[in-house]
């Protein structure tokens, strides 16, 4: 929904402009956003909408139960309750009831009727067989678990392993994982009935050399059946959150902390500070990590969450939500935008921001009079609808190894708005991956319903809990990928060896991040046409006609819209917003203009106030090349509602240059855009050559790079196809500004989150060997000079910030 369909439906909703509701038996009014299939039906109902009520004979979650065989059945009446099994009419002779079900507790007839013998040994022969189960079972479980470790297996991750004893350790990315824990058991024998409801948890253990498969093979609506099944605890106390006194302290009132695993403030009389706070205490894998799940800070608790972060003396917080969503305020500010601020007895002050396109690091300090101040940095990601997911995991994976930089012995907080979903998302993450680390295979299910026990509806929504799989996916894959630049010749060197399946670990690290990125793309052709003031509407065919190659367009969620000059003009181009090193979309990856498309190639550089222009393969001209420039000085180029003109060239050995003004043409510009001014200045530099020599490629970006025009506006690269040079060249740019402000390189989360977007970026091995080839080069130049932090994925120490500030942004500006 929303004016350009870019927003997902909201709960409850689905369909055609998400006009449709959800069957109010769907559980939760959750159903499938496309064609409103419920995930799961409420108690008692069955069907795609669930809209049919069980079966006679058939009760219960899906209709799965059955009714039981001592109801007394009649022709015109149902033998029990659709909902609870509960018997409607009666048990069967010799049978009793017990919570209004007929069941296997009986009593024994009088001798002298003439009670059939069958009437009486089948119920004891059932309730010793159920009980032999539920003990073989518990038996088999306890067996299992003290024989780990004793047997060895075939399976491998990644295809890289072969069998070896337990406690032999395997590389996979670098990072060593225990090969003992990628066994396959065999499970003991299943104990579901009525009667012994035993979760086994194991069921749901996914190997890490499986999981690609696993989510080949799952899709939404099997996410959606298993995350409604992950248990809560029961019969556990919330007193305290609920009470009258911390009521106000509460963002939302249906959401607070257990008695059990609450945080505990410490209490001052003198200034009616108590000790409750909206905030629980979680524990990482294993116990190696500790967490506060904490909700946003509303304008009641803002002083009791800084009480928090200063009694807790925490190195990190965790920040997933924005301060103002959908004009909603989600979290009340407890840092300044500048200088310092007092909430209570507490000064904050900030001392460093860094704002990258996903997320903004802050360095804030705490102080107290006569106290030592304490520091910790916030780690903020923007990038996380409220109730929704990213719209690829590599954002999220990028900042979760962030946070994961440098160590800490006290508890990392995590908080959103409710401090439930986003946030026990990203602590499951974190748990997974300590769990694949550690065992290589990982166990979502288990890994929520353990979170729940120490605070409630930890991942919110079924598409958390899928979201969570696909993370999962992507941060096993970049899995020790992320090293300082001091180790790049060892990385390269590492990389070239070869697997047990014969290929470089470089041909295995890009094969993985192409599948995966080609999994995340949403790669449609997008026939929606329809301007803002504008009920024409382009028909598909003549979108059709805009793309040089059929199999290369833009997906919805990324591609540029354009806003419409005159009546005659419609909204599409195939080309795609791409991030910058510190912004969201301020890149954009297009084809050459075609003859069809030279006009809007211009209105799409003056509308998205592009600054600098990088064009590849210029000189291979064809007949789909349009005519984009001036002929000459002094003749301008006229393009519908705009004017072209041009400077002289500046002729390089690798590259032309010249200036370009887009002049707007008031009279032919019926419904100018507000953001398009009357006249934008472009640079445009266009390569003489393709090839991947390393030396010429970073020459080339080097001058690129030195018009530092990403804080006016937005650099556009644009080749034959929109991909294979242009998204060579901006991939580039991505790595190398890292590499100078981190002193970084990770090669796959910057590929895979370009690829995800545009999946023809980064084509071949060979151009992915030249990324690294080129990043070497560009580090053995400036090694000399580097005086920053460096960061390794051991132990890099994050706490260090580089001395360059970039922007001093915050998430709502």
């Amino acid at each position: 929904m929303g004016e350009y369909c870019v927003e997902d439906c909201g709960v409850g909703k689905y369909g055609h402009n998400c006009n449709s509701t959800c069957s109010v038996n769907c559980t939760q009014s959750q159903c499938n956003v496309t064609n409103g299939h419920c995930f799961k039906c409420r108690s008692g109902y069955q069907g795609e909408f669930c809209d049919q009520v069980c079966d006679d004979g058939s009760y219960g979650d899906g209709c799965l139960n059955k009714c039981s065989t001592l109801c007394v059945v009649n022709a015109t009446e149902s033998r029990c309750n659709n909902t609870d099994g509960a018997c409607l009419i009666g048990c069967n002779q010799g049978f009793t009831r017990k919570n209004e079900e007929c069941s296997l507790f009986f009593h024994l007839l009088p001798v002298d009727q003439e009670t059939p013998l069958a009437a009486i040994v089948v119920p004891i022969l059932a309730v010793l067989i159920i009980a032999a189960l539920c003990i073989v079972g518990f038996l088999l479980w306890r067996r299992r678990r003290s024989n780990e470790g004793k047997s060895t297996d075939t399976s491998s991750i990644d295809g890289e392993l072969s069998a070896k004893s337990e406690s032999e350790m395997v590389t996979l990315n670098g990072v060593g994982i225990k090969l003992q824990d990628t066994k396959r058991f065999s499970k003991p024998v299943a104990v579901v009935n009525a009667y012994c409801n035993t979760i086994e948890f194991n069921d749901r253990e996914i190997l890490v050399s499986q999981l690609h498969e696993f989510m080949q093979t799952h899709n939404i609506q099997y996410f959606g059946e298993e995350f409604y099944k992950i248990p809560s605890p029961q019969n556990v106390s919330s007193l305290i959150g609920l009470s009258v006194a911390n009521k106000s302290k509460n963002r939302y009132k249906n959401i607070c902390t257990y008695d059990h695993s609450r945080v505990h403030l410490e209490i001052n009389t003198n200034k009616n500070e108590g000790d409750y706070i909206n905030a629980s205490y979680i524990e990482g894998y294993n116990n190696e990590e500790k967490f506060i799940a904490s909700q946003g800070p509303n304008e009641a608790s803002i002083n009791d969450f800084v009480r928090m972060l200063w009694e807790q003396k925490v190195d990190k917080v965790v920040m997933l939500a924005n301060l103002i969503e959908e004009g909603k305020e989600k979290c009340s500010r407890y840092w300044p935008t500048e200088g310092s601020i007092k909430f209570g007895d507490i000064k904050v002050k900030l001392a460093t921001t860094h704002v990258f396109a996903d997320y903004t690091l802050r360095k804030l300090e705490l102080s107290k009079k006569n106290q030592t101040s304490h520091q910790f940095t916030q780690f903020h990601f923007t990038s996380w609808p409220d109730k929704g997911v990213p719209l690829t995991p590599w954002g999220l994976v990028d900042f979760e190894q962030r946070v994961a930089l440098g160590s800490t012995s006290r508890p990392i907080v995590v908080h959103c708005s409710a401090g439930v979903g986003r946030t026990g998302t990203f602590i499951a993450l974190r748990n997974v991956m300590r769990e694949a680390e550690d065992t290589g295979r990982i166990n979502c299910f288990q890994t929520v319903a353990k979170l729940r026990q120490d605070r409630m509806l930890m991942v919110q929504t079924a598409e958390q809990y899928q979201f969570l799989h696909k993370a999962a996916q992507v941060a096993i894959v970049c899995l020790g990928t992320t090293v300082s630049s001091n180790d790049i010749v060892d990385r390269i060197q590492k990389l070239s060896e070869l697997s047990l399946m014969k290929r470089s670990n470089m041909e295995e690290e890009f094969n993985a991040v192409s599948v995966l990125s080609e999994d995340f793309s949403t790669i449609k052709e997008d026939n929606d046409t329809n301007c803002e003031e504008n009920v024409y509407q382009n028909n598909v065919s003549e979108n059709v006609t805009k793309n040089r190659y059929p199999s290369i367009v833009p997906s919805t969620p990324h591609r540029a819209v354009l806003s419409c000059e005159s009546r005659d003009l419609d909204n599409y181009i195939n080309a795609v917003l791409v991030p910058s090193f510190t912004k969201r979309e301020n890149q954009i990856l297009t084809q050459l203009p075609m003859p069809n498309t030279v006009t809007d190639f211009w209105r799409l550089v003056a509308q998205y106030n592009v600054k600098l222009v990088v064009a590849f393969q210029t000189l291979n001209q064809d007949q789909t090349l349009g005519q984009y420039l001036p002929a000459n000085m002094t003749t301008p180029l006229d393009c519908g509602p705009y004017e072209i003109h041009t400077g002289p060239v500046k002729s390089e050995s690798l590259w032309e240059e010249q200036q370009i003004t887009v002049k707007v043409v008031k009279t032919l510009a019926i419904f100018l855009p507000s953001n398009v001014i009357s006249e934008t200045h472009v640079t445009y530099i266009a390569s003489k050559s393709t090839d991947l020599n390393p030396k010429n490629l970073l020459k080339l970006l080097k001058h690129t790079r030195s018009n530092n025009v990403q804080a006016q506006g937005r650099v556009l690269y644009m080749c034959r196809n929109g991909a294979e040079y242009s998204g060579l060249a901006c991939v580039l740019s991505l790595l190398l500004d890292r590499m100078d402000h981190d002193q970084s390189l990770t090669v796959p989360l910057v590929v895979g989150a370009i690829k995800c977007i545009r999946p023809q970026v980064i084509p071949s091995l060979e151009q992915y060997r030249c990324l690294y080839k080129v990043l070497e080069r560009h580090n053995e130049i400036n090694t000399p000079y580097n005086n920053f932090a460096n960061y390794s994925s051991a132990k890099p120490n994050h706490d260090v910030t580089p001395p360059t500030v970039e922007e001093n942004i915050y998430a709502n500006s």
